[in-house]
């Protein structure tokens, strides 16, 4: 166990583990924390007058399909049709026209689950006042088979109504993570996941969808789904199959939008803030150079030619207790609590990283389970190592390639992954727990976000070592969209018999031992590749911060502690108590803007036995803060991490060389 002098390496653990104050997205949003602690235009759309008049007439022609219900030419596709403006104690009626069947009953379903969920969320329990109707309008009788299926014995059936309920009021410990779910805001905003409103004939969902949405002419609607028509009031939609109208959410509120051509592709940011704090223009304006590397690194062509990312956020704390974003095959679906734009920005910028990376997997790489997706008795693919462990790694790998992280950022995120990592279980099969996920494996599902990155960065630098540099993870996923695509899906079983067609036999083997199999990933030998030193357990001298678990309150700009029942001397001597929060620290102010610097001037420019001032908000008995002022001694301290990366300060020309093809440092 090697023991080091302060200041050889970046602090790599100033306090604890940011605790998570909700659920997924807010452990993503405290990471930026401890990335933070440890390491340190809208458009203004006008329309010409020749375009006005075709799109008055565009709009005047469109059939009116609710009067055409027994016209032939309806009979093989569904109409669906919403209308905004009638919103009934929170809730909207859908109305549907359907194909014509010809069996003697049928069964209407909703989701029980939708790809890139990977859980049971059971959508059919928000259908309130179920009807169904023939031709001329009598009520014909339906039956509930179960949550999310209705039984209808006619051949005669002709229309479905019913009322949705939104998931965002959903009841207390049964909600749905929000960028998955449904809200409906009367004249302010709706979400509208299209497998949370609408549903399918069985055995016909393979059927086009015609979707007509009425709306306040102060709401626009901004969806990657096709509209095929368009006035102030009214919008219509089409997908050609069920599949894709369920990977396309639409989005109403006020507009604020901002375009921005990326490659080959224009890329739409619409954003919904309550209280008109984010802009779509700043969104953008943090991602776009994110954007522009993913192109980058794509070599320059994207495989769609649009994208949309639709941002909701919150006034308040989410149903769910949750944050985060939903991705589909062109658009992004994120839910955020409304707070300072420059906290919410690296969060915005990671996981548009990540979300739109998903054009290639599993848009352009997937399995025949996401390719036929059963939406009632769903059965996982295997390879949730690929679809968002290797997501998650490239959207990290991109940001250092095109110098938008430095390699220590870089590294540390990996470190960040390898202790998350070691938090789940070790002894079972990457594959058969993505298999077995919905259940069995529930547990283990955050696991793809840290394990499965590290498959990916594994993968990547051994391809590149067998290659000396010259094929990476990057050209395996090129190769594989080019024998597969978006319309033929792999069979799990052959995946890595394939990949080693493609590379050698020994990736298959590594595949089959480290993903298929059970035993640890080769950290060491695999970073030795490119240079980079990793130890298990790693000791380094400097000064203590005191070791307590740290969160950040947004509404205070200010670190609040947590969790004290681990700290040190230090803070002891300090005296911390869960729920101080910390005003300046040697002087230096610890706001949103300020900590990084500050601490790292305490680092740099106090040693042991250095007295200084820190400042605590302190809440009385009434439960107001006040302020504290704490004269402490620096403490100089022996702390031990885990999982360590360290670049050698003189590679060999050999890693010197794969580093460079690798993380282009």
């Amino acid at each position: 166990m090697p023991v080091v002098p302060k200041n050889k390496i970046p602090a790599l653990k100033c306090m604890n583990n940011f605790s998570s104050y909700s659920s997924k997205m807010n452990q993503i949003l405290n990471q930026d924390l401890v990335h933070f602690i440890c390491n340190h235009t809208s458009n203004n759309f006008f329309m010409p007058r020749k375009r006005i008049v075709l799109f008055l007439l565009v709009t005047l022609i469109q059939p009116n399909i609710w009067a055409q219900s027994g016209n032939s030419e309806n009979e093989n596709k569904y109409f669906l049709k919403l209308n905004l403006n009638e919103v009934v104690d929170d809730k909207l009626k859908v109305e549907i026209l359907l194909p014509k069947q010809s069996n003697d009953s049928i069964e209407f379903h909703f989701p029980k689950i939708v790809p890139g969920t990977y859980s049971i969320e059971d959508f059919g329990r928000f259908v309130k006042d179920i009807k169904a109707f023939d031709k001329e309008g009598n009520n014909l009788n339906i039956t509930r088979l179960d949550t999310n299926r209705w039984l209808i014995p006619s051949k005669e059936l002709n229309k479905i109504t019913y009322y949705i309920d939104d998931t965002f009021d959903g009841e207390a410990g049964k909600s749905i993570f929000e960028p998955a779910g449904t809200s409906i805001e009367k004249n302010k905003s709706f979400m509208i996941n299209s497998f949370g409103f609408f549903g399918y004939l069985k055995g016909m969902k393979d059927f086009p969808f015609e979707l007509e949405i009425i709306h306040p002419d102060s709401l626009y609607g901004a969806s990657a789904l096709k509209k095929i028509s368009t006035s102030t009031t009214t919008d219509y939609f089409y997908a050609p199959n069920y599949f894709e109208l369920h990977d396309a959410p639409i989005f109403y509120s006020f507009p604020d939008t901002t375009s921005l051509q990326v490659a080959n592709a224009k890329v739409s940011v619409m954003v919904y803030s309550p209280n008109k704090v984010v802009t779509s223009a700043f969104v953008m304006d943090k991602v776009k150079d994110v954007l522009n590397a993913t192109a980058s690194y794509l070599g320059g062509t994207l495989p769609v030619d649009s994208y949309t990312i639709l941002i909701d956020l919150i006034d308040g704390s989410s149903n769910s207790g949750g944050f985060g974003a939903l991705e589909h095959s062109k658009s992004t679906m994120f839910v955020l609590p409304e707070t300072q734009p420059e906290y919410l920005a690296q969060t915005i910028r990671d996981v548009t990283a990540h979300e739109f990376l998903h054009i290639v997997t599993p848009l352009n790489i997937h399995s025949e389970q996401i390719s036929n997706f059963d939406f009632i008795n769903p059965s996982m693919s295997e390879h949730l190592w690929l679809y968002e462990g290797c997501t998650e790694y490239t959207a990290q790998l991109i940001q250092a390639r095109e110098g938008l992280m430095s390699m220590q950022e870089f590294l540390n995120v990996m470190m960040q992954k390898m202790n998350n990592a070691d938090k789940y279980r070790k002894n079972i099969s990457f594959t058969e727990m993505s298999k077995n996920v919905l259940d069995q494996y529930k547990d283990e599902y955050n696991n793809v976000y840290e394990k499965g990155a590290l498959i990916g960065l594994c993968l990547d630098l051994q391809l590149r070592n067998e290659s000396d540099g010259e094929y990476g993870l990057k050209n395996l996923l090129n190769d594989l969209s080019k024998i597969y695509g978006k319309e033929k899906p792999f069979q799990d079983s052959i995946l890595f018999t394939k990949i080693g067609e493609l590379s050698s036999p020994e990736i298959k083997k590594f595949l089959e031992k480290y993903v298929a199999g059970t035993e640890e990933l080769p950290l060491k030998e695999i970073f030795d590749f490119a240079g980079i030193q990793y130890f298990a357990e790693y000791t380094e001298r400097g000064l203590s911060l005191g070791e307590f678990s740290p969160g950040f309150n947004d509404s205070t700009n200010r670190i609040i502690i947590l969790d004290n029942s681990n700290m040190d001397s230090f803070g002891k001597q300090i005296g911390f108590l869960n729920g101080d929060e910390i005003i300046s620290w040697a002087g230096k102010s610890m706001g949103a803007e300020d900590y990084i610097n500050s601490l790292e001037f305490f680092r740099t420019n106090f040693k042991s036995g250095d007295r200084f001032e820190i400042v605590l908000a302190r809440k009385n008995k009434r439960g107001k803060y006040k302020s504290k002022n704490v004269r402490a001694f620096a403490f100089d301290t022996e702390t031990t991490f885990k999982n360590v990366l360290i670049p050698l300060e003189n590679p060999s020309i050999r890693q010197t060389s794969i580093r460079k093809s690798w993380i282009n440092y």
